[in-house]
């Protein structure tokens, strides 16, 4: 078949104009799909051609930037790249710091002494400071320190306060009083001895938890608990402690070996500083009795506890309705013989078995809050005569 010479043209302009559009299509992709982008990160920057339509946080979890839990990316993840973007990682990074410790400073107190001169003082208890632990978040944004906060204060050694006497007017009116008083006022323990001119403090520091206060039968000496100095500490937990002479000019306390005291007493009778005691298990807001008894005769000289006079009565146990509450213990007079009180029930130890004799039972009372709480019950108190 012959074509014409105007065919030819037609032909030839048709098919440059094929070759055009195609060329035309193919620049226009390449243009459109291939783009760079600038990552810094870790101190370095990288420079990418990329041709993906995605997410920041996809396009560096594809070239493996991996993040940490407080990095801060700019752009946010959720952006999409685009030709031309600067993607910046800062590394952040949180740790606490507890290495620092302050001084606790201690307080002066003042004391009134009626067995000084007026205007007369004496340093009967020189201070100390003490130390707390600091603890900081430190917060590091590419190795530099941007944030330091506090974040908690632990006493490591609680401050002894210096105690300063000083001398009083006695009271105008004097009131006379048989024998020796000795009393708990705001946290601290009081003597009077033979009338109100002679009132002097026992204690200091305002720690006394009146769980024990026990003057023995002669009025020399007494027996007390305290609070712990440790603000972590549950709520019941205390120590024993004890004035050895409650008639000295300053009466020196001395510490005993027991802790979480849930009650202790005198033993009068012939076997010298005899103490008897219970313990309790610190529980929450409250506690646990473990309703056990021991005894303890201690060094007049020092309070130490004497190795050789110690001794386990009765063993830990939870006889009895309310056990947990704790048993009572009370010594007769001559520290021959020894009573017990529970909710249900008073009776007599068998000091030679450490069993408990039931001299009478009845129905124990427990208030309404009992029934809510599960925190109050009635224990009888007992008194020898």
């Amino acid at each position: 078949m012959r074509v014409s010479g105007i065919n030819k043209l037609l032909l030839l302009g048709l098919s440059l104009i094929s070759v055009f559009i195609l060329t035309s299509c193919r620049d226009g992709s390449s243009q459109s799909d291939d783009f760079t982008i600038t990552v810094e990160v870790d101190g370095d920057r990288l420079v990418y051609r990329y041709d993906k339509r995605q997410s920041v946080g996809q396009f560096l979890q594809e070239i493996g930037v991996t993040l940490g839990e407080f990095d801060e990316v700019n752009p946010l993840l959720q952006t999409q790249v685009r030709d031309g973007m600067r993607i910046t990682v800062t590394r952040v990074m949180q740790y606490n710091d507890c290495s620092a410790t302050e001084v606790l400073p201690f307080t002066t107190e003042r004391q009134a002494y009626q067995n000084l001169q007026p205007g007369e003082t004496r340093v009967i208890q020189t201070g100390e400071n003490g130390e707390v632990q600091v603890c900081y978040r430190i917060t590091e944004k590419d190795g530099i320190q941007t944030e330091r906060v506090e974040i908690s204060r632990v006493p490591i050694k609680a401050a002894r306060n210096e105690i300063i006497a000083f001398g009083s007017e006695p009271m105008g009116t004097l009131i006379p009083t048989e024998g020796v008083l000795t009393y708990v006022s705001s946290g601290q323990a009081f003597v009077i001895q033979g009338n109100t001119a002679n009132l002097n403090p026992l204690t200091e520091n305002g720690f006394l938890d009146g769980r024990v206060f026990d003057l023995s039968a002669d009025g020399k000496q007494l027996l007390y608990t305290r609070r712990t100095a440790d603000e972590t500490d549950p709520q019941f937990s205390n120590e024993l402690w004890a004035v050895l002479d409650t008639s000295a000019s300053f009466p020196r306390q001395v510490q005993l070996l027991p802790e979480d005291v849930r009650t202790a007493q005198w033993v009068a009778g012939d076997r010298g500083y005899m103490v008897s005691y219970s313990t309790a298990n610190p529980d929450g807001s409250g506690w646990r009795a473990y309703n056990d008894l021991y005894l303890m005769q201690l060094d007049p000289e020092t309070g130490e506890a004497l190795p050789d006079e110690f001794e386990e009565l009765i063993s830990s146990n939870s006889l009895g309705s309310y056990a947990y509450w704790g048993r009572r213990f009370v010594w007769s007079p001559t520290g021959t013989q020894l009573a017990w009180a529970n909710a249900d029930s008073i009776g007599l130890v068998d000091l030679e078995k450490g069993e408990f004799i039931t001299l009478m039972n009845f129905r124990e009372y427990a208030p309404l809050l009992e029934l809510y709480q599960g925190a109050t019950v009635w224990i009888p108190t007992l008194s020898w005569s």
